[in-house]
């Protein structure tokens, strides 16, 4: 079958967006969750950064959850992929800087995404949690780069170009 969509060079980027968007949007479900079922903790925590003012963190801390729960869930199931990747990346850079200023500052913060998980706890708090931010940016990446290549595989119809040539 030469030629075929079978034979794509590009077919392993598909595999390793998939496995990029489950990790990235399981990830952010979990943290979501924990943070939908107790606000009034998750208010504390952003309040600790002392970034904000009290009324923000209060709104935030209902509000950034669900955000995050449905970017998530979009990446997840490939929905509005581009969508929820620009979120979750926007997000992520977000958190990362105040991570990253509150570790400067010497606070050793909890940012409440673990969603109850320990060990989620544990990468997401600073300073591993900067890494583990820019490693979900990688992953956010790696699918980015598999959506583009699958673009670029799929020719647009009444070109006359078949697929694979």
């Amino acid at each position: 079958m030469a030629g075929s969509t079978l034979e794509n060079p590009h077919r392993k980027w598909v595999f390793f967006a998939l496995v990029a968007r489950a990790v990235v949007g399981g990830l952010f479900l979990i943290s979501a969750y924990g943070k939908i079922v107790v606000p009034e903790l998750f208010a504390e925590e952003v309040r600790a950064y002392e970034m904000l003012p009290v009324v923000m963190t209060n709104a935030l801390a209902y509000f950034l959850p669900w955000v995050e729960f449905f970017a998530g869930l979009l990446l997840l199931i490939g929905f509005w992929r581009k969508e929820a990747r620009f979120v979750i990346g926007a997000l992520l850079i977000v958190f990362t800087f105040a991570k990253a200023y509150t570790y400067a500052r010497g606070m050793d913060i909890d940012c409440g995404c673990g969603g109850g998980v320990e060990i989620l706890k544990y990468i997401y708090n600073s300073p591993q949690g900067i890494v583990t931010n820019l490693v979900l940016l990688a992953l956010l990446g790696v699918d980015w780069r598999a959506e583009r290549l699958g673009k670029a595989a799929v020719p647009e119809p009444g070109s006359g170009v078949s697929p694979g040539r």
